[in-house]
C-alpha cells in the first residue's frame, strides 16, 4: 500500500473503503475535505481532527510527504481557510508538523500572521500538563522557543 493511503488510514480509519478505492492522491484529498465538512456537521471532533492531521502530514517535509506534493498546496489553502477555528481540531504539535509546508505555500508574511493567530488561540490550549509535553516535542510557543531550543537546526531558525 502506498504511504499516502497508509497515512490516511492511520488518521481516518473510518474512511477505509474510500481510502482503499482512491485512484490517486487528488481523489483521496477530495474525500478528506468532504469528510472534514461532514464531521464538522455531525460534531465529530475526532474525524475532523484526523482530516486536518492528514493535511498537516502532506505539508511535513519528510521523504514520505514529498510524494504528496500535488495536494500539499491545496492542504495549505485548506488549513489557512480554517485559521480562525483551526485550534478546535489540532494542537500546536500538529500545527508545527505543517510549519515548513505552510510557510512555503503561503509565503513568509501570510504564514507569520497565520501562525501568530493560531498560537494566540492556543495559549491556554491544551491543558497546562499537555502544553509542557508539547513544549518538549515542538519547542512550544514562538516566545518559549527562543529559550528552549537546543538543537543546531533549531538554533539556525532563530
Amino acid at each position: 500500500m502506498s504511504t499516502w493511503k497508509g497515512t490516511a488510514l492511520k488518521y481516518l480509519p473510518g474512511l477505509k473503503e474510500r481510502i482503499v478505492a482512491a485512484k490517486d492522491r487528488q481523489s483521496l484529498w477530495r474525500e478528506v475535505v468532504r469528510e472534514f465538512h461532514a464531521a464538522v456537521e455531525r460534531d465529530d471532533t475526532a474525524s475532523a481532527a484526523g482530516c486536518l492531521r492528514y493535511a498537516a502530514w502532506t505539508l511535513h517535509p519528510t521523504p514520505q510527504a514529498k510524494t504528496v506534493a500535488d495536494v500539499s498546496e491545496a492542504a495549505a489553502r485548506f488549513l489557512y481557510g480554517l485559521g480562525d477555528e483551526l485550534h478546535r481540531w489540532i494542537d500546536r504539535y500538529d500545527f508545527m508538523v505543517a510549519q515548513k509546508g505552510l510557510r512555503f505555500h503561503l509565503g513568509d508574511q501570510k504564514y507569520s500572521e497565520f501562525e501568530a493567530c493560531f498560537l494566540e488561540k492556543t495559549a491556554r490550549y491544551p491543558s497546562r500538563k499537555r502544553v509542557n509535553q508539547t513544549v518538549q516535542r515542538t519547542g512550544g510557543s514562538r516566545f518559549a522557543q527562543r529559550e528552549t531550543r537546543t538543537s543546531p537546526a533549531a538554533a539556525s531558525r532563530r
